[in-house]
């Protein structure tokens, strides 16, 4: 069974994989409650068409909302045993993704972009964006006070607006260096995990960089399209199979 979680500006929707036979009735919990037909989620099953064997249960949440935060649990039992997946729903911001190039188009600047999803209802009130030099074109060695991390705070101007992408231009950098970058960020509810590393390059005689395929303004438009359909991952996916051998 494998199980996980998405989000959109509308609903949350959980989707629980069960491969079992003989065939596992499928129980949803929020906590220790099972869920049932009449209470304020929908749920849905169907067996999918790709030719696997996985039939999929779905529990959709119309609205998030603080009272739907918690753990819920997808629960698949037969006559050989039970599995179970969890994860859990809380209001704090997601982990941060980096979308920017990772080729500096500057010797010594470079403009990070990043999105993270937060609830409508909790909007991102501060971010910290983390850098440091981890290496030289050349090969030499980078020191200990060159290595140091850099914190930058993103502070929202209008904390009652929405948004989730995000830019900031970090100057003073070196040409022809490698550089790492990590984010999280806050609402009024915690902070996010950090964002996985990421490294960039500066401009220089050797990191030289690459033509444009796209400019500005072009970027922009493509990244206002993929806010439309914003995705929140929630939890890693497990598979294990209630099935004959």
């Amino acid at each position: 069974m494998s199980a996980f979680g998405s989000s959109n500006q509308r609903e949350t929707i959980f989707t629980c994989y069960v491969d079992a036979s003989p065939e596992a009735e499928v129980t949803w919990y929020k906590g220790n409650i099972p869920i049932y037909p009449g209470m304020p989620y929908v749920k849905e099953a169907e067996q999918l068409k790709d030719g696997t064997k996985y039939k999929s249960h779905i529990l959709k949440l119309r609205s998030l909302e603080e009272k739907d935060y918690g753990n819920y649990t997808c629960v698949a039992s037969n006559s050989l045993g039970t599995s179970s997946s969890s994860f859990s729903v809380t209001g704090s911001p997601d982990q941060p993704m980096i979308i920017s190039p990772s080729q500096s188009s500057s010797r010594d600047s470079y403009t990070i972009i990043w999105k993270v999803w937060t609830p409508h209802t909790f909007p991102i009130l501060n971010q910290s964006i983390l850098y440091r030099k981890v290496a030289r074109a050349t090969g030499e060695t980078v020191t200990d006070p060159e290595g140091t991390w850099h914190n930058l705070a993103l502070i929202a101007e209008k904390r009652n607006t929405f948004q989730d992408s995000y830019r900031m231009d970090l100057t003073g950098l070196t040409h022809d260096c490698e550089y790492e970058v990590r984010i999280r960020a806050m609402n009024s509810q915690g902070w996010s995990p950090l964002s996985n590393p990421f490294t960039f390059k500066t401009a220089g005689d050797i990191y030289r960089p690459l033509p444009a395929v796209y400019h500005e303004g072009q970027i922009w438009s493509s990244d206002a399209a993929i806010n439309q359909s914003t995705i929140k991952l929630m939890s890693a996916v497990v598979i294990i199979l209630l099935a004959y051998l």
